[in-house]
């Protein structure tokens, strides 16, 4: 779809906006912030992209970090080049009004942590994919197989917690 189309076309934004946010979101290692709580706030996007790189600009700290101002997380899409078009045209089109990144003009119930749920049910649903028998995937999905996923190529813990929001030396990180 045209790039174009998407600005007039409510069900393919939201199309666009349900296969981007989860990728999203799993790329940031399913925090809420780069999930359901990404923003907009006076124009200025949570979420951006620098040439190849998608940056996250991080405002919600805990602990020590609490007075940093809008720390960048980059991550390089030239590692998965198939990301940045689609990306690219979400942002392009978003609405450019304050408030959740992913919200859309239709989007009129509550904005919580399901959103990110519905949004990965839908795509898991236009692809084709379904878990295995007793297995669900959920948003929280997205987290863990983030973190279970850098781990098994080889990522340090302390960065992965670093990524994921964990604490430096928490326990709760190897249960994913």
């Amino acid at each position: 779809v045209a790039q174009g189309t998407y600005k007039h076309d409510a069900a393919a934004l939201g199309e666009l906006r349900d296969v981007v946010a989860p990728i999203v979101t799993y790329l940031y290692f399913g925090r809420s912030d780069t999930g359901h709580a990404a923003e907009v706030l006076d124009d200025f996007a949570d979420l951006q992209v620098h040439g190849t790189d998608l940056v996250f600009y991080e405002r919600r700290f805990k602990g020590t970090a609490a007075c940093a101002d809008n720390r960048p997380r980059t991550f390089p899409l030239s590692t998965r080049p198939e990301i940045l078009p689609i990306v690219s045209a979400f942002l392009a089109v978003a609405p450019a009004t304050s408030g959740y990144l992913w919200r859309l003009p239709k989007d009129a119930r509550n904005w919580n942590a399901t959103v990110i749920d519905d949004m990965l049910q839908r795509v898991l649903l236009l692809v084709g994919v379904t878990p295995p028998a007793g297995y669900v995937y959920t948003s929280h999905s997205l987290r863990s197989g983030a973190a279970s996923g850098a781990f098994s190529i080889g990522v340090d813990i302390l960065r992965i917690c670093d990524c994921g929001g964990w604490a430096q030396g928490s326990s709760a990180v190897y249960s994913y």
